[in-house]
């Protein structure tokens, strides 16, 4: 019997044995499929990635050369500084869970204070991703709503960006897209304008290449031809204020949708494509960053955002409480559950949670917004203390200072709100509301119901929502009841806290008045010349400078950015101007005020292009 049970003890032998290298062989595989993620850190972008360090460094790279791109192109750096969040998946596999449809390799999203840019893919591909995201991040950035169509074509269109020694070329033909449109069946223009977000044109494998494709060819089109691109900018406004796309074509360019439709095929169809080439010098050097280990609760927290799957709500929340509890002295597990509540319409338990991330160290600009703005009706002392952040960062930003002024008012620092308010300009007819309805509670404060009234009368003038025209009518009461009290005067609790995260953006022309204006209201002063020269600021700087020829010598004008003037004598209310000297006669009028010291150029206001 020893033999056997020899044997036996010998045949078990073997199999653990065989069970340990089966168990090493189990454990090798499961750390292989586990992604090993890491980190790169510019002051532009933020980048988590499971891909290769020599990916995820071209791809840094990438960005980065597209962003100055965009920054030259629009001759200032962008509103909001904040770094983007880029997150790159090393494979489909991780990537599917979070991916936003059946056919986005990858996609921009903005969740809470952060703007993320989610790829599942790098290699060939990144640099058509990188320009094609980033463009729908500026956008997004300049508060551009665009139909799905439009803005993916323009993300198509832009994506083909390709730095040239000193010079840039955008609108290279994408051959894909060009096979696809001769071999697929077209769908007509009037579907595919028509799609919306929910749309299968826009979410279904079948059926959004169609969009992209169509979309792509569509913009292409209007904006490399000789017969389109001088109007692309009036099509863009026109459909960005609300009109579709066939009525834009119509308006812009007088012609049926139709009849558009018809010669747009024949473009595609003739196998020659346009493109454009600017001078524009792109740095092309590497700079080195840093590779470090990921953390694995940045990991957590940046994919507890970006996750959208149904009933993922829940999910983020039970994974916010644990991240509380794992690292309590982190503010991101907080910030992220006080946007997911009030996006729920649970603004009391959102303050609460704002409250405890900026008390924990959360900064970031749009953070500081959001809470500055939600905290004013019941917290203005927090309110200030974040909107004052804010400002620090981002001085220039008059409906910071706005609001700034609003939290000092109704925490009864009427003088601290009076010199906020008076040393702010205001830049669009969006904060002209909120910028008048304060001046007037202020100047009611001081007893001067004068000056209150012609605050009102511009109040009136710059209304365009209910709200606004309801704080008209209580202030028109108040200052036609001579016997009324300042004292029991109390402005209405700001609705920051039921709007879904007020907008960063400013999209509406410049109202063009300034404190002292509503004070004094002097009229502008005229000088009529001819256009010389457009001076822009140095990359990064700030400050444009126009040129005029009169018969009184020449004259300089400064102002912020173009959209803090506002132009005239134009169809769209806008021109396109390059920098440095101007070609041809080109009559204009200059409507400025003089600067409040004699050694500076005056301040321009109102451009009028004459016939």
């Amino acid at each position: 019997m020893k033999p056997a049970g020899k044997w036996s003890n010998a045949l078990a032998s073997k199999l653990a044995i065989r069970v340990f290298f089966a168990l090493i062989l189990v454990s090798t595989v499961t750390q292989g499929a586990d992604p090993k993620w890491i980190h790169l850190h510019s002051a532009n972008f933020d980048l988590l990635s499971s891909a290769s360090e020599r990916e995820t460094r071209n791809t840094l790279q990438y960005f980065e050369q597209v962003r100055e791109f965009f920054l030259k192109l629009n001759g200032h750096e962008p509103k909001s500084p904040a770094p983007v969040h880029i997150i790159i998946f090393g494979s489909e596999k991780e990537y599917a869970p979070y991916s936003l449809n059946q056919v986005a390799t990858a996609y921009f999203t903005p969740r809470g204070s952060r703007d993320y840019i989610v790829m599942g893919r790098t290699g060939e591909q990144a640099e058509h991703i990188a320009t094609h995201e980033y463009t729908h991040l500026v956008a997004d950035h300049a508060g551009l709503k665009y139909p799905p169509w439009l803005s993916e074509g323009l993300a198509e269109l832009f994506s083909t960006f390709t730095v040239l020694n000193n010079s840039i070329s955008i609108g290279d033909p994408i051959p894909g897209r060009i096979l696809q449109l001769r071999d697929d069946r077209w769908v007509p223009l009037s579907v595919i304008m028509a799609a919306d977000h929910n749309s299968p044109y826009y979410n279904e494998t079948g059926k959004a290449g169609s969009l992209y494709n169509e979309g792509w060819a569509v913009v292409h089109f209007l904006g490399t031809t000789t017969e389109y691109r001088p109007k692309f900018s009036a099509f863009l406004i026109a459909v960005a204020g609300g009109d579709s796309g066939p009525d834009a074509i119509q308006k812009v360019y007088g012609k049926s949708l139709i009849a558009f439709e018809t010669e747009l095929r024949g473009y595609i169809g003739q196998g020659a494509f346009n493109h454009l080439v600017g001078k524009l010098e792109i740095d092309r050097t590497k700079k080195a960053v840093a590779v470090e280990p990921a953390s694995p609760f940045d990991v957590k927290v940046a994919l507890n955002d970006i996750d959208d799957r149904p009933g993922s709500k829940e999910t983020r929340r039970r994974n916010l409480e644990a991240l509380k509890l794992e690292n309590p002295k982190r503010p991101e597990p907080w910030e992220s559950l006080a946007y997911l509540n009030w996006e729920e319409g649970k603004s009391a338990d959102a303050l609460t949670e704002f409250s405890k991330a900026y008390e924990l160290g959360a900064r970031n600009n749009r953070f500081l917004w959001d809470f500055g703005r939600m905290a004013q009706g019941s917290r203005p002392a927090e309110s200030i203390l974040a909107l004052k952040d804010l400002a620090t960062l981002e001085p220039n930003r008059a409906e910071v200072r706005i609001e700034l002024a609003w939290s000092q008012f109704r925490a009864r620092q009427i003088a601290d709100a009076a010199k906020t308010l008076g040393s702010t300009t205001i830049e669009n007819t969006e904060q002209a509301p909120r910028y008048f309805s304060l001046l007037a509670y202020i100047q009611l404060e001081a007893e001067d119901r004068a000056a209150a009234a012609r605050s009102l009368e511009l109040l009136k003038r710059y209304s365009k929502t209910d709200a606004d025209r309801r704080q008209a009518d209580a202030l028109q009461r108040y200052i036609s009841d001579s016997t009324a009290r300042v004292a029991a005067l109390a402005p209405p609790e700001t609705s920051a806290a039921d709007d879904l995260r007020p907008s960063l953006r400013r999209t509406s022309p410049p109202v063009g008045v300034s404190a002292n204006e509503i004070q004094t209201a002097p009229p502008l002063l005229t000088l009529n010349g001819t256009l010389l020269e457009f001076v822009c600021p140095e990359t990064g700087g700030k400050g444009f400078k126009l040129v005029i020829n009169s018969t009184e010598g020449k004259k300089t004008f400064a102002f912020n950015t173009p959209e803090s003037i506002s132009v005239r004598g134009k169809a769209d209310g806008r021109v396109d101007l390059f920098c440095g000297t101007q070609t041809g006669a080109v009559r204009v009028k200059a409507e400025y005020r003089k600067a409040p010291n004699p050694e500076a150029d005056d301040i321009l206001s109102i451009l009028t292009f004459e016939p």
